[in-house]
């Protein structure tokens, strides 16, 4: 290692270091010390999973925010967990970062803090996942666990005329936050949009 040069952290220090705080220790992820959580639900509840995956270049730029990126991860699926009408509390994440020309751990910190305001926003944990190495784009997966009333899910099957539709936010402006960035508009003006395309807007109850 050249005089001055910072050396990198292992993956393992990586989740030590940034996302075993976002766990906290006990069950369900035991401070992401185990190889996989344990979880309970109360009496009278149901278990609801979803599962969403965001690629570099697919799904966001690549010199996105971090934090951004990692409350949009979290809010596509808060946002399919709310359309079952359950209540989050918790999620795995896995994250494949590339091995060069990258510098991870400034990405992870920021991503972390992303991660971390959303956790506290809409009360849940990281129960777990993976983090690897990738010859190609960033790419991060999500599978959040939610709970609702027993028997009281909500499911496409059984909708019919007349029930009430929902929506957070404002319809179109993610869209058009995107179009503003490969237009190249004033992204100072026009930064409430650009911000809408960064990260799913999800109310809550």
């Amino acid at each position: 290692m050249r005089k001055g040069e910072k050396l990198a952290l292992s993956e393992f220090n990586i989740i030590k270091k940034y996302l075993a705080p976002l766990a906290g220790p006990g069950a369900p992820a035991f401070s992401l010390s185990n190889d996989a959580a344990q979880y309970s639900p109360p009496p009278g509840k149901d278990i609801v999973f979803t599962k969403d995956t965001l690629v570099a270049d697919v799904h966001f730029f690549p010199n996105d925010n971090p934090s951004l990126i990692a409350q949009k991860a979290l809010r596509v699926n808060l946002s399919d967990l709310a359309s079952m009408a359950a209540e989050p509390v918790g999620y795995l994440l896995s994250l494949a970062l590339p091995k060069q020309n990258f510098d991870r751990e400034k990405w992870v910190e920021k991503f972390a803090k992303g991660l971390k305001k959303d956790q506290d926003q809409y009360g849940w944990k990281l129960w777990g996942g993976d983090t690897v190495s990738t010859a190609g784009p960033i790419t991060i997966s999500v599978t959040a666990v939610g709970l609702v009333k027993k028997g009281l899910t909500i499911c496409r099957s059984t909708a019919k005329p007349g029930d009430a539709i929902y929506v957070s936010g404002t319809l179109g402006d993610a869209a058009a936050g995107l179009e503003i960035i490969k237009q190249n508009f004033d992204k100072f003006k026009y930064k409430d949009l650009i911000i809408r395309h960064a990260k799913v807007v999800v109310n809550k109850k």
